[in-house]
């Protein structure tokens, strides 16, 4: 989590998504698929669109990622994260390039990817859990137990 948040900041990953910055920095299905970029794609896994953005998917490492580190240890676990960060890009860049081809050069940002590759895990880790979860818009919240599998 802290890693994320430092990259976030000091590398404008939450400050400059917009514009010049965006497209010469973050990598794109295009650079993906040519394979050209891979420390920007290991980068992205870190830069975020927004605060929110990075919020929600800190939320998310933090209720899951921690319960997988603890059992797989903090090599294995980074393992996985990086991992399922450069599947799940090259997966969005395949189906980008295959689906909307105008849409190759759009920057793709955020840990959502590895972040659902430590989900997949925590599901095979921990199968029968279950976790509260609550989930509102404004002032509105529901609270609900939610099973692993």
């Amino acid at each position: 989590m802290v890693a994320n948040f430092v990259v976030a900041l000091f590398t404008g990953g939450i400050l400059f998504l917009t514009g010049e910055y965006a497209y010469s920095t973050y990598p794109s299905a295009a650079c993906i698929a040519s394979g050209s970029c891979l420390p920007g794609t290991l980068l992205s896994m870190f830069y975020h669109a927004n605060f929110v953005h990075l919020l929600r998917n800190m939320d998310y490492l933090y209720i899951i990622g921690d319960n997988v580190e603890i059992t797989l240890g903090r090599l294995r676990y980074l393992a996985v994260y990086l991992a399922s960060g450069i599947a799940g890009a090259y997966t969005q860049a395949l189906v980008t390039l295959a689906l909307n081809p105008p849409g190759a050069h759009v920057p793709m940002v955020g840990a959502s990817a590895a972040i659902s590759g430590l989900v997949g895990g925590y599901l095979l880790l921990y199968p029968g859990s279950s976790m509260c979860r609550c989930m509102g818009l404004g002032f509105l919240y529901r609270c609900f137990r939610a099973r692993a599998s």
